[in-house]
């Protein structure tokens, strides 16, 4: 019987490309900063939008308050 040592039994082959894991890296970095900065700007505009929404609702609740005053003097 014979012993041969430092034998790999199974061995695979990498082929690796140079700096290939570095670009994918800074890929990944790049998309995760533009989906953040994607998810920042439509927060922005739905606070715009709910904010003007809030805004209109709180003038024509006012000019209602404003009429029924009005008509409430009337009687007084």
């Amino acid at each position: 019987m014979q012993f041969i040592e430092n034998q790999r039994i199974f061995y695979k082959k990498v082929w690796e490309i140079s700096g290939f894991n570095d670009a994918v890296e800074e890929y990944m970095d790049d998309l995760n900063g533009s989906i953040s900065s994607k998810f920042i700007d439509v927060q922005e505009d739905v606070e715009r939008e709910v904010n003007g929404a809030l805004e209109d609702f709180g003038k024509q609740l006012k000019k209602a308050i404003d009429e029924k005053l009005t008509q409430l003097k009337q009687y007084v």
